[in-house]
């Protein structure tokens, strides 16, 4: 093969590259946001600050530096709760129909935390101030 073939399959190589990147951020960050709604429709009903303690201090996987395998490990009500929506949700590239997790289920569950947090943020004076 020509040298001229071989630096134009590797430039459509590149370019290949860079479109699957440019589409994989976008995927993660549509699940993301779509995580971060779901955060807040959670946090909103339970405001509680019992309810709110405990998903505050759960750790994502992004957080303890894991993969998609550590979502809800070690958090008994939170981690179940997660996979109850997962599961409702109903969406492989977040979790496959046998359970196993699917490549945008981290972006989710960051997305979900932070809806929570946010949510905390906007509320946490008025949830503590005397009557």
């Amino acid at each position: 093969m020509p040298l001229g073939e071989h630096v134009k399959e590797s430039a459509d190589l590149k370019q290949e590259i860079e479109r699957r990147a440019e589409r994989n951020n976008t995927l993660d960050e549509f699940y993301y946001n779509e995580g971060k709604k779901e955060g807040l429709m959670f946090a909103r009903p339970s405001a509680s600050g019992e309810i709110l303690y405990v998903a505050l201090q759960y750790k994502t996987a992004r957080e303890k530096g894991g993969g998609p395998h550590d979502i809800g490990a070690g958090e008994q009500g939170i981690g179940e709760y997660l996979m109850a929506v997962l599961h409702d949700l109903d969406d492989p590239n977040l979790l496959s129909r046998v359970g196993l997790p699917g490549p945008m289920l981290v972006a989710w569950e960051q997305g979900w935390k932070d809806g929570v947090v946010e949510f905390y943020g906007e509320v946490k004076e008025k949830m503590f101030e005397p009557l």
